[in-house]
């Protein structure tokens, strides 16, 4: 139950994984948020501290593409990942781990699981 979603792209089967116990996606929602927040958030300052960095220079292309990307990944950061994920993962509820029958009927026969490839 403490291992850490470093990935955005796992978020969706680390909330499965928590999911699966307590059984209502209402609350295992912000488990997922508890465990990975740190990370998210450490992520997002490095990535913004280094874009920032190309404001430091002489060419007003780079200075713009710097202050361009630290904003951009700020807000992915704080307002994307730790607000709006979280509610509408709420708000779809058993929605979220919907899959189309084919999907399916691949993940039963090639036996696809969440912690199968890693």
């Amino acid at each position: 139950m403490s291992r850490i979603c470093p990935n955005p792209v796992r978020i969706s089967s680390c909330t499965t994984e928590r999911w699966r116990p307590v059984v209502t996606a209402v609350r295992s929602s912000p488990l997922w948020w508890y465990s990975s927040e740190p990370l998210i958030t450490a992520a997002g300052a490095i990535l913004a501290l280094s874009f920032a960095a190309y404001t430091t220079g002489s060419v007003m292309y780079l200075q713009m593409l710097g202050a361009g990307m630290a904003v951009a990944v700020l807000v992915d950061a704080t307002v994307v990942r730790a607000v709006l994920v979280p509610a509408l993962m709420r708000l779809a509820g058993r929605a979220n781990w919907w899959a189309p029958p084919f999907l399916r009927r691949v993940h039963t026969r090639f036996g696809l699981a969440e912690g199968s490839l890693g």
